[in-house]
């Protein structure tokens, strides 16, 4: 049970990061991506490449 929670979590992460991403490039301020998505400002910059 423990392995699917984490594995949903990962889940969670990468999802957040795909949109965090998506939202960097529709010119979306870095604050309300933060806010929306639950994504660090440090794993914000190497979205950007």
């Amino acid at each position: 049970m423990e392995e699917i929670q984490q594995g949903m979590q990962t889940g969670e992460r990468k999802a957040s990061r795909k949109i965090a991403r998506t939202m960097l490039k529709k010119g979306i301020p870095m604050a309300d991506i933060i806010e929306t998505t639950d994504v660090s400002a440090g794993q914000l910059p190497p979205l950007r490449h």
